[in-house]
């Protein structure tokens, strides 16, 4: 019996020698969350004699609250009846510092469990430096995104009619890449792949990419080695991202009939089949020097009519799912709250998606990251007059449909907004029907382009 009970000393002591030598705060919390046994870690913690902190309320000891909150509760009750542990991170101000809690619960040998087990692991300083690896990480995406479009741009010095290309693909990509649920990450990749996929055209002569008749075989030979030369530019910069691979392969196709390599199905990466799609419907809806723009149904046409075959599936259906969104969406600016209100109503009732501005400059920066197919917007604001907004977003997206809400006084500026290239006017007082019309006209002139003949897009 001797030797039995001095095991069982020499086991307790074992293990309140492994129970104090833990690095993390451990805490024996009873059901009415009374501690009612803590480690050394805790003690020091909370900066107190372990027997001294025994009876306490761990919410007391943790939050340096006189109550404990709903979740606390919530918390035990959830690990008590799925009989898992849980786990968070946050910012304790009481403690100051960032603490990784966990909560496991003791289950008796009937199943139950009215004990709980507190690990705390104070993260602060790895908490930090994943936010310092975070900042420098965005530092140096922003970087790399300058890069991108300071080739972007030099291409298009070249190439006038391909002016804006790179980013209209970059965004479109973007935005698939978001509908499929990419990660964050992978869409910056993408983001960035846009912007160069076509850096290979500044070894193609100028006198080609703006040649206005349809290429000769061997001009479009020399085109076509525009992927190659990609890759080769940008091989050897160190991107997060397969942005030399993207370049490479953004021509091929499902079928092998895409160029340089004449690469099948899941030979070319996913990126890639991303950026093919993205390049298709952005260069048939654009003027080039041989051809007028085909137009977004013509482009639409093509990618479904090459589903599956030549152009993946997923992207295209995410493709199809991004374009209806975008043509079910209106920008309103207007610096009068009220009218802003009664036309958000009137057009979310219809089923539009609708983002208004009361701010012209505002409504240009969100125009910019992420463009509406179509814009109402009055003239006379004081921040920024509707001609310069209309100006600056002809410029993002040149076939943008533009309509102006005109006020008294204003008549002078419609011959120049027409010179703009807006869609419509609507005369203040508004009438509601007047605007659905003008919208709904705007909406045809976009998607019932005249359809011809397609082949997949070359260039």
């Amino acid at each position: 019996m001797r030797d039995s009970g001095d095991r069982l000393l020499r086991a307790a002591e074992e293990w309140r020698q492994t129970f104090d030598s833990m690095m993390n705060a451990v805490l024996v919390v009873n059901s009415d969350l009374t501690i009612t046994r803590l480690n050394k870690a805790a003690a020091r913690l909370f900066k107190g004699n372990p027997k001294d902190l025994v009876g306490k309320s761990c919410f007391k000891l943790i939050y340096g609250r006189e109550n404990p909150c709903e979740v606390c509760h919530q918390r035990h009750s959830h690990v008590s009846e799925s009989g898992t542990h849980e786990n968070w991170d946050e910012y304790i101000p009481h403690l100051g510092k960032t603490m990784l809690i966990d909560i496991s619960p003791i289950i008796d040998k009937n199943g139950a469990s009215s004990t709980y087990i507190h690990v705390l692991r104070d993260i602060t300083e790895i908490k930090s430096i994943k936010i310092e690896q975070k900042k420098s990480q965005l530092q140096l995406v922003q970087s790399f995104k300058g890069i991108a479009q300071a080739m972007g741009k030099m291409v298009e010095q070249r190439d006038p009619y391909t002016a804006g290309h790179a980013e209209g693909v970059s965004r479109l990509a973007v935005a698939i890449g978001k509908q499929m649920g990419m990660d964050e990450d992978t869409i910056e990749g993408l983001r960035v792949c846009g912007l160069l996929h076509d850096v290979g055209k500044v070894s193609v002569p100028a006198e080609i990419l703006t040649k206005p008749t349809m290429l000769t075989d061997l001009e479009f030979g020399m085109v076509k080695l525009h992927s190659r030369t990609g890759y080769e530019i940008l091989k050897n910069i160190d991107f997060p991202w397969p942005v030399a691979t993207v370049t490479l392969q953004h021509h091929e196709r499902l079928d092998g009939t895409g160029y340089p390599d004449g690469l099948k199905g899941e030979q070319i990466i996913r990126q890639s089949r991303i950026l093919s799609v993205a390049d298709v419907v952005d260069a048939m809806t654009n003027h080039r020097p041989y051809r007028p723009a085909r137009g977004l149904a013509a482009a639409i046409d093509e990618i479904k009519k090459g589903r599956r075959l030549i152009y993946d599936h997923e992207v295209v259906d995410a493709c199809l799912e991004v374009i209806e969104k975008r043509e079910k969406r209106i920008m309103i600016v207007d610096d009068e709250i009220a009218i802003l209100n009664l036309l958000k109503d009137f057009f979310t009732g219809i089923g539009y998606k609708v983002l208004t501005f009361d701010s012209p400059k505002t409504a240009l920066k969100s125009f910019a990251e992420i463009p509406f197919p179509i814009v109402l917007t009055d003239l006379n604001m004081p921040e920024m007059h509707g001609l310069e907004l209309i100006r600056q977003m002809k410029q993002i997206i040149p076939d943008i449909k533009i309509i102006v809400l005109t006020g008294y006084g204003e008549k002078e500026k419609i011959v120049e907004a027409l010179r703009l290239g807006v869609s419509d006017f609507i005369d203040k007082p508004i009438e509601l029907k007047a605007i659905k019309d003008a919208v709904e006209k705007a909406s045809f002139r976009r998607l019932k382009e005249e359809k011809v003949t397609l082949l997949s897009e070359g260039i």
